[in-house]
């Protein structure tokens, strides 16, 4: 078969939203190529827009009960999109990160997708990128704080908070090969070592898959990210979260917080395996080092059976453990990037309600205007009239009539 759909499927925390953002910005390019990345006639709150593959686990419920009726639709439609665009290019481009740990999509639901683009006339490729494990539960345990977590990271890894993110990697791959074949499954590293094109990013290792090694022709501007919060930052929200009105998923600490670290550390702050010691980052590591190196040998080719190519970062200077003073010192400076916020905002609000004042003028004066014409058009049909009527010419009152008309 000619034709391919590439799935990818995350996994979470390995650049989705930007390869998703890069595909549905450069969608007229792409097709010139032949690459269809085919926008779905539907939005699910709180999913990107550019996921385009979420409608394949997506849930419908109606009075607390799973509507599989509703479900059925939402499937059937997106296949006859897929359909339309693989009569329109040789590759078509589906995204969805939750795809990776969505339990109902298992080998089976794999299998059935696979046979349902034959059908098509086309083979199923699944793309999956993979993150260094302590990296990833970092990520995951950050992400959970900045909506509410209380426990700290080794009480995270000591409850195993985070059994639920699949990072058994070859269990999870061994069944997704079952399904679509080892020539169809795409296993790439989340790591800036092994990018694929020439600026080693992301995107032109995800390029490199559909044979597009020139991204010149491409828009490559940055999707609005969701920035972690790392160090003090991240520290400081997790012992506010004690009180409820921190635990809600959006407040304004968050932004404030967010703000302050870009202010004092740049939007590039990051830290690598900080919250690890080095007793737990080989506890924590251990228990998936044989399953990375079945995967490196069966999925990379790589006899030295090494799957992360990045050696875990333990700097003395980089702290795990901030005194209450260090923390009071910041919560005065969060005091004081709030005021600024709160003045910056009044300010804005206003220059709006001057902006508003100074419309609501100008559309008086041209109201004015209109009146004033309209009373001066109407003087002049009267002194018209009045002329004709006194002149007592014809001619007069045929010119007379086509300027009235004109004028009308």
């Amino acid at each position: 078969m000619d034709k391919v759909v590439y799935l990818h499927i995350g996994t979470p925390k390995t650049g989705s939203s930007a390869i998703q953002f890069f595909c549905g910005n450069n969608r007229k390019i792409l097709k010139e190529k032949g690459v269809a990345y085919p926008k779905m006639p539907f939005a699910f709150e709180g999913i990107g827009q550019y996921r385009n593959a979420h409608f394949l686990s997506h849930k419908v419920y109606k009075d607390d009960k799973r509507d599989y009726a509703a479900q059925g639709e939402i499937y059937q439609e997106g296949m006859k999109v897929i359909q339309e665009s693989l009569q329109q290019a040789d590759k078509v481009v589906l995204s969805d990160e939750h795809l990776w740990n969505e339990t109902e999509w298992d080998e089976e639901r794999f299998q059935m997708l696979r046979m349902q683009m034959e059908k098509m006339g086309a083979t199923l490729k699944v793309i999956v990128y993979l993150r260094r494990q302590d990296l990833l539960v970092q990520s995951y345990w950050a992400q959970q704080v900045k909506e509410g977590l209380q426990l700290s990271f080794l009480e995270y890894l000591e409850q195993r908070r985070y059994a639920y993110f699949q990072m058994h990697y070859a269990k999870r791959l061994s069944r997704i090969e079952k399904a679509v074949g080892l020539e169809n499954l795409i296993v790439r590293v989340y790591e800036k070592e092994q990018y694929a094109g020439e600026e080693r990013t992301i995107l032109s290792d995800f390029m490199d898959i559909l044979s597009i090694n020139d991204l010149s022709d491409f828009s490559q501007d940055e999707p609005i990210r969701n920035t972690s919060l790392s160090g003090i930052y991240l520290e400081y929200k997790r012992r506010m979260n004690q009180y409820p009105i921190y635990r809600t998923k959006k407040n304004f600490l968050v932004v404030i917080l967010t703000r302050l670290q870009e202010k004092e550390q740049g939007k590039q702050f990051y830290d690598q395996a900080v919250w690890f010691d080095r007793e737990s980052h080989q506890r924590f590591m251990s228990q998936f080092e044989e399953e990375n190196n079945f995967v490196a040998v069966r999925y990379l080719h790589r006899e030295s059976g090494r799957l992360f190519l990045a050696d875990a970062s333990f700097d003395q200077n980089e702290k795990t453990e901030y005194s209450d003073r260090e923390l009071f010192e910041l919560c005065g400076r969060v005091l004081a990037e709030h005021e600024e916020s709160r003045v910056e905002k009044i300010h804005m609000i206003q220059e709006l309600r001057k902006q508003e004042c100074e419309y609501k003028k100008d559309i008086q004066y041209l109201r004015e205007t209109q009146s004033l014409l309209k009373r001066i058009r109407r003087k002049c049909k009267l002194v018209l009239k009045e002329w004709i009527t006194h002149s007592g010419s014809k001619e007069n009152e045929n010119i007379t009539e086509k300027s009235t008309t004109q004028m009308g």
